[in-house]
């Protein structure tokens, strides 16, 4: 299920390192993402935070992409 896959994906990592998950409380500052598993998309300088291109995966075509982030302050 879903919930399952999310909870593998971001707790399951720090329990990993003997880490307790982040715990998120009113107040608190958060970070959110949509996410497109099926999407396509091909690596390019445009999209590269930086301006070197030597990765492995430039012009390379990629699946799964970030679509937006929000980003909530404390």
């Amino acid at each position: 299920s879903p919930l399952t896959l999310w909870n593998a994906l971001s707790a399951h990592p720090a329990r990993c390192l003997q880490q307790s998950p982040p715990q998120l409380a009113v107040g608190d500052s958060a970070e959110a993402l949509l996410f497109d598993p099926h999407q396509t998309w091909q690596v390019r300088q445009p999209m590269l935070k930086s301006l070197a291109t030597n990765t492995p995966w430039y012009g390379k075509v990629l699946t799964g992409k970030v679509l937006q982030t929000w980003t909530q302050p404390a």
